[in-house]
């Protein structure tokens, strides 16, 4: 047999052995190219850390990055199709029965559970014809509650949201047990909405503005003010207190004059954000004379801290004092109202009918949620970064600021850092409801052990998150047809 001629390509491998090497001048311009983008990094990194006038541009296009990203979904699902819930953990035993209400912000709707996962009731929002936002929403699909209050028959109180806007909120309506519409509040209400025991329902509503309290004209403007505002059970506004002011008419203004970032700038750690006053020095005013000087703050919340643009305040939480618990707090009085400011990491309570900031307290959390009176006199508060282990419900004393319980996992299963949203409930066994926004739901004893446990199926998408979550009582669910058994046998 002859042997098979050589093919054209390894004749001329053959013939010269380094005709594959790269030319010299592609090798040159390579490294140019690699130089010249190592150049534009270190620059780049440069203006940033010295806050050099580009760094403006660039901290705002790294965060619309981030916010793009946020909004995608990388596992893309069938239109409707909802991440997939389901039961982890579960010690009859161990877990405080009743019925569990939450939603997400995968739509506006409410969901009722049993102690096993099962819905037993779901509130759906009305048809967008029948009501009117304060403004526009982008789309139907984007559209969720952020938070939802139920009456024992059945009504239901909800804040429409559409998430990642600010100021954002779009209304608060009220529904029966069956999703008609009773009333509609078109305005910015965000976060959570109180019911007050003589039927007044409290909110925190949102609103762009450049007018400033009498003395504060050194706060830049425009700027993000939140309200409490006060409605009568048919929805009609009553009364609207500037949260603002009600800290200007008191002792306890200089908790908002130095927040966290105005240390970070003072340290050429980050740029100094043009909604936040300045460190006190030659040309800047300071707080007024005679003003007491807040506590130290805490340790920094890293680049978890990235307050919107002008929201000095950002009131996450409202908490009315029933007069139920009124002897439990000697320092406050029946009505007060328990206020979580996350920007300046403070808490506060507002005296409704003096208009005025009345108790304020920083403390080892930061940019807390969902804070609220207890009947052992002390506040439980959802403390989202403030421990390098992650998130943790703290349980705080007003009176002497000690930290008597806190929950934030074990060693080795540290509950996750939620720069955003979270919850905790205090039930009248002694548990606590924990609500992680991209994970779960979590029941945890006194002695730290999980009894109940119900959430996203692991792999799931964390763009899917709760947004809130509260257990009710079987005696609080009267509209539930049947036996109302929390715990179906």
């Amino acid at each position: 047999m002859g042997t098979a001629p050589q093919s054209a390509p390894d004749q001329a491998t053959s013939a010269n052995p380094r005709c594959w090497l790269p030319s010299f001048g592609k090798i040159a311009a390579g490294i140019s190219l690699l130089a010249f983008a190592s150049l534009c990094f270190l620059a780049g990194a440069a203006a940033m850390f010295f806050d050099l006038p580009p760094s403006r541009t660039l901290a705002e296009a790294f965060k619309g990055v981030t916010i793009a990203a946020a909004k995608t979904n990388p596992v893309p699902r069938k239109p409707g199709q909802r991440a997939e819930m389901r039961i982890a953990i579960d010690q009859a035993d161990k877990a405080w029965e009743g019925f569990t209400i939450y939603g997400t912000n995968e739509g506006a709707e409410a969901r009722m559970l049993d102690m096993r996962g099962e819905v037993v009731h779901r509130w759906t929002m009305p048809p967008r014809q029948d009501w009117a936002l304060a403004t526009e929403a982008r789309s139907n699909e984007s559209l969720h509650w952020e938070y939802c209050y139920v009456f024992p028959n059945g009504d239901l109180l909800a804040l429409t949201g559409e998430g990642g806007d600010t100021p954002y909120g779009f209304a608060l309506v009220k529904l029966d047990k069956d999703s008609k519409l009773l009333w509609r509040y078109s305005a910015p209400v965000h976060h959570q909405v109180e019911v007050h025991e003589d039927g007044r329902i409290l909110a925190v509503v949102q609103e762009v503005t450049s007018e400033l309290p009498r003395g504060l004209d050194f706060l830049p403007t425009p700027y993000i003010a939140d309200f409490l505002v006060l409605l009568s059970p048919d929805g009609k506004e009553l009364e609207r207190i500037s949260v603002l002011e009600a800290f200007h008419n008191s002792p306890y203004l200089a908790f908002l004059l130095t927040p966290e970032v105005t240390r970070q700038q003072h340290d050429h750690r980050m740029p100094a954000p043009p909604f936040l006053p300045q460190m006190p020095g030659p040309g800047v005013p300071g707080p007024p004379p005679g003003m007491p000087p807040p506590p130290p703050l805490p340790s920094p919340g890293g680049s978890h801290f990235q307050p919107e643009r002008g929201d000095i305040l950002h009131t996450n939480s409202i908490k009315v004092l029933p007069k139920s618990l009124a002897s439990k707090f000697p320092m406050f009085k029946a009505g007060h109202v328990l206020l979580s400011l996350r920007s300046p990491h403070v808490l506060a309570v507002l005296d409704i009918e003096k208009r005025s900031i009345v108790w304020a307290a920083r403390g080892p959390w930061l940019q807390q949620h969902d804070a609220q009176f207890l009947e052992n006199g002390r506040l439980l508060l959802f403390d989202n970064v403030g421990s390098s282990q992650g998130s943790r419900a703290i349980e705080f004393d007003p009176a002497t600021h000690a930290i008597p319980w806190s929950y934030g996992g074990t060693k080795y299963d540290a509950f996750p850092s939620v720069p955003f949203r979270g919850a905790c409930q205090r039930l009248s066994n002694g548990n606590t409801l924990l609500i992680d926004p991209g994970s779960s739901v979590m029941e945890v004893t006194p002695k730290k052990e999980v009894a109940w446990q119900w959430g996203f199926k692991q792999g799931e998408p964390r763009q899917a998150h709760i947004t809130f979550a509260r257990r009710l009582r079987a005696e609080d669910t009267t509209f539930l047809k049947g036996a109302r058994n929390a715990r179906p046998k």
